[in-house]
């Protein structure tokens, strides 16, 4: 009798801890059943464009390992592959061929726009969410599961007409790459403003490849504008700048560039052949407006060895977006990613529109005759 008492006592005890244990692991903050998450990502790393997006896997890859020891959650749960596409829509079209054929991917990046284009049909078929480092106005609008945390030119334009509109322009000449991207934005979003308020433009499209500027300088010389737009990535702004100096059009005309102007000044270009000139840009990268962004800057280039821009922090801050949503839902869709937004990040707060598009406020910037970075002002 005693001897069975003692078998039941045991039994009861036994179960209890089994229910303490299994208790306890599915209450503690990484849940081993919960499922790892795959992602890839498809963009240039390598060629011209990478000088915009080459270091981007760096910070997303920096956003994850943090997040997730921050927040208690093991790393090795997010599989993370990043690969190359050179900027070549066919490349970018076989990498993820490539990539799902491992696996299908729980979140997909791609970028820029053109590699994005070439795929987001494709992706969206797998119904994943599909987050875009690509600055196409719209192209969030007609594809459900599409995520835009970085500035682009649906946000860009309003400060391009601002510029305008507060240096009292009459007469505006605009260098405008002759690609998608950039004629949705100046013939959807800009010139149609300029119409109805019987502004003067002159618009000069150049191809991808162009590298010699002096002409169309020559015919913006010739043109006598107030302001002077500049578009293109970082690698036409440059040369556009320096034949517009040959003119002293810099110091003739007021000039606002694009937000790859940013790019000019985090490699070694001599800020003497930058200065005087305005910019689109996001808080960060404005000294002193986020302080959280100085701060990460450092330990990044203490990490990696090199001076990060905004794209590399936007990339950081997703990621942290993602680990956030994963620790809520154990999943990662449109659901989880909004209850975790707005998020404050080291870029600002990040939040998106019903277009699933960063609506954050970009500001316009000013290299001055100093070399200082500041923000701008019609004074």
């Amino acid at each position: 009798m005693k001897r069975t008492f003692l078998r039941v006592i045991s039994a009861i005890v036994l179960i209890v801890l089994v229910g303490y244990f299994i208790n306890g692991c599915s209450n503690s903050k990484d849940n081993n059943t919960a499922k790892s998450i795959y992602i890839a990502g498809n963009i240039p790393l390598t060629g011209p464009i990478a000088s915009f997006s080459g270091q981007y896997a760096k910070g997303f890859k920096m956003g994850i390992d943090e997040a997730c020891s921050s927040l208690g959650i093991d790393v090795n749960r997010f599989k993370i592959d990043f690969q190359d596409n050179a900027g070549k829509p066919t490349k970018a079209v076989t990498v993820m061929q490539k990539q799902f054929l491992m696996n299908k991917p729980d979140v997909y990046v791609s970028g820029t726009s053109g590699m994005s284009d070439a795929i987001i049909t494709e992706i969206s078929r797998h119904k994943i969410p599909h987050f875009l480092v690509s600055f196409d106005a719209f192209m969030t609008r007609n594809n459900p599961l599409t995520f835009r945390v970085l500035p682009n030119f649906k946000i860009e334009a309003p400060l391009f007409i601002k510029f305008i509109e507060e240096n009292h322009a009459k007469r505006v000449f605009f260098f405008t790459p002759n690609l998608k991207a950039y004629l949705e934005q100046s013939n959807k979003l800009i010139l149609p403003h300029l119409n109805k308020n019987g502004i003067d433009y002159h618009r000069e499209l150049f191809e991808f490849n162009q590298k010699d500027y002096r002409s169309l300088a020559a015919k913006a010389n010739r043109y006598n504008p107030d302001v002077i737009v500049v578009s293109g990535y970082a690698f036409h702004v440059y040369p556009i700048i320096r034949a517009l100096r040959e003119y002293q059009l810099i110091n003739k005309a007021k000039v606002i560039c694009t937000l790859d102007y940013i790019d000019l000044l985090h490699n070694k270009t001599s800020k003497d052949e930058l200065k005087n000139i305005a910019f689109t840009s996001p808080e960060c990268e404005i000294p002193g407006k986020v302080k959280e962004f100085d701060n990460w800057r450092k330990r990044f280039k203490k990490k990696y060895g090199k001076e990060p821009s905004y794209v590399d922090a936007y990339a950081y801050d997703t990621a942290r977006i993602l680990v956030m949503a994963f620790s809520k839902a154990r999943t990662i869709d449109e659901h989880s990613i909004r209850s975790v937004l707005p998020f404050d990040g080291i870029v600002g707060r990040i939040d998106l529109d019903k277009e699933r598009d960063l609506k954050s406020t970009l500001l316009i910037g000013y290299l001055n005759s100093k070399g200082i970075v500041v923000e701008w002002n019609k004074k």
